[in-house]
């Protein structure tokens, strides 16, 4: 699934960045308040959670990735 550019310029108003990175860390996704550190961790070693890449053993997380994950989980329900 793509997302369209409308949603990409969306989320930047909502997430108060006129400029999205490449890739975001696991400490910027926290501040951003998208998810919390320790369930992106947990969700590493689970699985099923946000797409990352991990070099040298530093974890990023694409942006495009993230922003697919947020739209993708998106409920208008809470008995969803």
């Amino acid at each position: 699934m793509s997302i369209s550019n409308s949603v990409i310029e969306q989320y930047k108003l909502i997430l108060g960045q006129g400029k999205l990175p490449l890739a975001w860390s696991e400490l910027e996704l926290d501040r951003l308040g998208i998810r919390s550190v320790h369930s992106l961790r947990r969700d590493r070693v689970v699985g099923g959670g946000i797409p990352f890449i991990k070099d040298k053993g530093s974890i990023r997380y694409p942006v495009l990735e993230v922003l697919e994950w947020m739209h993708k989980n998106l409920k208008t329900s809470s008995s969803q």
